[in-house]
């Protein structure tokens, strides 16, 4: 018999016979007292009697249903932060700004390498300018942006695909993405790396210090609605990050 089964078998044994020994204790209560000559030990009797039979169904009550279901709730919950803990995940959120509603400044003076992975990123990149301007006079701030090829003609129509747009308009936004973020850097103490690579940024990526984002793709027009998943160093978000910006890294061309 399992152990569970065991346990709850030998329970419901165990309140049994203290329910009957109640019983037992009030019928003797009732034998042994008279209306005319009471007894002291017929009224204990019978008010022990009725506490253990009360108490027995209620303790049974509590083992066999609320602390069971309890457990399985405390479980859940240390389960759920034990898979939190070990991803290292610090927030799942929807955001509609995607600028203004993430702290973009705390990241930045985190501190590096930064790694970021994305399409064209137009509007963070305009509203991130002077971070950039700033990171750029960081002497010796290690920096590595990985764009899409945007020689690379399969992968524009790809992109041009997922951003509902045509492949020749996503070509000149991802080389002027290339010439803006250069010209930014370019009199800068910082270290600065402008990679392509001819995979499509579907899981695009901004990575600091000891913190990462990944915003995940939407396949709606529009803007917000974007789901950003944030994940500090130590977990395995962040051992699988790694080894996608190795992976790129080893397949990327400067530019």
């Amino acid at each position: 018999m399992p152990e569970k089964e065991l346990t709850t078998a030998w329970t419901i044994v165990w309140v049994l016979v203290a329910f009957f020994f109640g019983l037992f204790l009030m019928y003797l209560a009732h034998l042994t007292d008279s209306p005319k000559n009471p007894h002291w030990y017929s009224a204990l009797m019978r008010e022990g009697g009725a506490v253990i039979s009360t108490s027995s169904v209620l303790a049974a009550f509590w083992d066999l249903l609320l602390k069971r279901r309890l457990t399985r709730e405390l479980l859940s919950h240390v389960g759920v932060s034990l898979a939190i803990k070990e991803a290292g995940l610090v927030s799942i959120s929807s955001v509609d700004d995607f600028q203004g509603e993430i702290d973009w400044d705390v990241l930045f003076e985190s501190g590096g390498p930064y790694r970021f992975f994305f399409g064209y990123a137009s509007s963070w990149r305009h509203s991130r300018e002077q971070s950039f301007v700033k990171l750029a006079k960081t002497p010796g701030a290690d920096v590595k942006f990985l764009l899409p090829n945007p020689e690379d003609e399969t992968l524009m129509g790809q992109l041009a695909n997922m951003y509902a747009t045509d492949p020749g308009s996503v070509k000149e936004r991802v080389a002027g993405a290339i010439r803006d973020i250069k010209q930014i850097f370019q009199d800068g103490t910082a270290h600065l790396s402008v990679d392509v690579v001819s995979v499509a940024p579907s899981l695009p990526f901004y990575r600091f210090k000891d913190i990462a984002l990944f915003s995940l793709p939407k396949y709606n027009s529009g803007r917000g609605g974007i789901i950003v998943v944030t994940f500090k160093k130590g977990g395995f978000l962040w051992h699988f990050l790694e080894k996608q910006i190795r992976t790129l890294e080893e397949g990327s061309q400067p530019t």
